[in-house]
């Protein structure tokens, strides 16, 4: 912030504040659900965050009377079905409520990432949006640890893992906003699916996950879906600017 001169106080406070709140909720859930499911199903349901994101777009379209293209229903019937075949009827109750607030982590994530992308509309720096989601993110940690178990004492090696945690997190963070300042927002989301595969891939070698066909299969549609949606997004965005 000192070397592009930028001031830390926001134009947009309410749209910051939006971001952040939503975004803590998507990292709370996200860190959750990896505790009542499989990694890599709990990954995959947390990036359902980019087809939220398009029904919130679509809904923003619809609002502002703003024509969209209504293929993106493709998409998300196909996530609808793959969501369905994760929590089917003979999964375990206690599974079943993990996927929902998976879905949930999914929709809070969608939503602050539409945040960052108003506040990108806006013309606000990414270098201030990400200074106070590191601020508010300290806050909450603070907060939650305060009405958990409070602080105590960690190993080296635990340390060392939370380091790694807070360093890969801040930069997938800024990475992440900054995309959103000159790129399609769901073309950028695409890319964010590698991570399922990776997930799925941890799961297995190191914790002996192994999903069955039908979480696969389901997984694999999700993945599928929001790289349809990017692509019919992507491809309206440049026949509506052929036609301009």
């Amino acid at each position: 912030l000192m070397k592009t001169h930028t001031s830390l106080f926001t134009p947009h406070p309410g749209l910051q504040f939006g971001r952040n709140a939503f975004t803590m909720i998507h990292l709370a859930l996200g860190a959750y659900i990896l505790y009542v499911l499989p990694i890599g199903t709990a990954q995959t349901l947390k990036y359902t965050a980019p087809l939220f994101f398009a029904v919130v777009l679509a809904f923003e379209s619809v609002m502002l009377g703003i024509r969209f293209s209504k293929n993106l229903l493709i998409p998300l019937g196909i996530a609808f079905l793959s969501v369905a075949l994760i929590a089917r009827p003979d999964l375990d109750p206690a599974l079943l409520f993990g996927v929902f607030l998976g879905l949930l982590c999914g929709l809070t994530g969608g939503v602050g990432d539409f945040f960052i992308k108003l506040l990108s509309d806006r013309g606000e720096p990414s270098e201030r949006t990400l200074f106070w989601f590191i601020l508010s993110g300290v806050a909450f940690g603070a907060v939650g640890t305060m009405m958990g178990d409070g602080f105590h004492a960690v190993t080296w090696v635990d340390f060392a893992i939370l380091v790694s945690i807070a360093l890969t997190g801040t930069l997938a963070q800024y990475a992440n906003t900054y995309a959103y300042q000159g790129g399609d927002p769901l073309l950028i989301n695409i890319f964010m699916y590698a991570g399922v595969f990776f997930s799925i891939a941890s799961g297995v070698i190191l914790f002996a996950e192994i999903p069955d066909a039908l979480t696969v299969i389901g997984c694999t549609g999700i993945c599928v879906s929001g790289v349809l949606a990017g692509y019919l997004k992507y491809r309206q965005a440049r026949k509506e600017g052929k036609t301009a």
